[in-house]
């Protein structure tokens, strides 16, 4: 085939050549193993795509496939969610520049590496179809535990593609999962990050889309028609409700940070890329708000409509009291 001239000299081949398509050069010097994997998984994906081409598999057909995708997923190096081991292992994740720089586990560095190139990401959003809800739960706690150092490094690559393919990813793996799912997720979230941790998760555009994503999801539960409801049903929203309720209470010490990084875009050490804009913030709070109970709702109005004074700005003041009547929360 293709590709067999000696590695050695392909090598400043390959740089030139990535760069002529922009790719940062952190990005094309990446550990080969990690493009190596990525190759393999691409042609492993093909080989079950001919398979699934196959009107009526048999058994043995069958058998190759699900082995195809173990081996497609094996060369992902996926951690599986034993939080528990990583919890005991070290402190949560904070807001300092090592959790910007590094994954704060190093079982999740290959995975990170993978999904920094928009080939990886690109490759995981076709396959994630083939995945198991229990392998799409491990995927998703994973991407939630890379959420700040995937956000450093996109903002200062300039990596606007790589940005929506991580929400991309992110959203399609939000909505893999059933309540049950989501709560788990959301509770490795929690454990996985510190307050300060969380609070600079939310002053980040990829963090606060992923808590965005999240709350709405579990939110959507709540909208469905309550008469078809089991009470088995109700008891996971209760659930939901209480470990929204618990974050909501870590996350309201973050709302003025957060208010302030989304209107003035500035946060000294980091890249105005990264940083939360007023969109975003809009589509948090509201989410947010939408599995608070009453008193989290008005303490949320009360904190925004204060930061909003503090700016001195009317035009601020009248955007915010907009966005209050808007989310309609008085009438709840």
């Amino acid at each position: 085939g293709e590709g067999g001239g000696g590695a050695g000299a392909s090598k400043s081949d390959e740089a030139a050549e990535a760069e002529a398509r922009g790719v940062p050069a952190e990005v094309s010097t990446l550990p080969r193993a990690v493009r190596r994997s990525i190759e393999d998984a691409m042609l492993k994906m093909l080989a079950i795509h001919d398979v699934d081409k196959i009107q009526i598999p048999d058994p043995a057909t069958l058998e190759r496939r699900a082995d195809l995708v173990n081996q497609m997923y094996v060369l992902w190096h996926v951690t599986q969610r034993t939080h528990k081991e990583l919890e005991n292992k070290k402190t949560a994740i904070g807001a300092d520049m090592a959790a910007l720089n590094h994954c704060h586990y190093d079982e999740d560095v290959f995975f990170y590496n993978l999904i920094v190139i928009a080939k990886g990401s690109k490759l995981v959003l076709r396959c994630l179809h083939l995945l198991s809800v229990d392998r799409a739960q491990d995927m998703l706690m994973l991407v939630i535990r890379c959420l700040l150092p995937l956000a450093y490094y996109l903002a200062n690559n300039k990596n606007a593609a790589g940005m929506e393919l991580l929400v991309q990813l992110l959203v399609k793996l939000v909505y893999t999962m059933d309540l049950v799912q989501l709560l788990a997720v959301l509770e490795h979230l929690a454990a996985t990050y510190s307050d300060g941790g969380l609070h600079l998760l939310m002053c980040t555009k990829l963090g606060a889309l992923a808590l965005a994503a999240l709350l709405r999801r579990g939110h959507e539960e709540y909208m469905k028609d309550e008469t078809l409801r089991t009470a088995q049903d109700n008891e996971q929203l209760m659930m939901w409700a209480a470990a929204c309720q618990r974050l909501t209470v870590r996350m309201l010490g973050g709302l003025d940070a957060l208010f302030i990084a989304a209107t003035q875009g500035t946060n000294t050490a980091l890249p105005a890329a990264m940083i939360t804009d007023s969109e975003i913030l809009v589509d948090l709070v509201y989410e947010l708000g939408a599995n608070a109970n009453v008193d989290q709702r008005n303490q949320i109005s009360r904190q925004l409509a204060a930061c909003a004074l503090r700016t001195g700005s009317q035009e601020v003041q009248a955007q915010v009291s907009q966005l209050l009547l808007s989310l309609n929360w008085t009438a709840s």
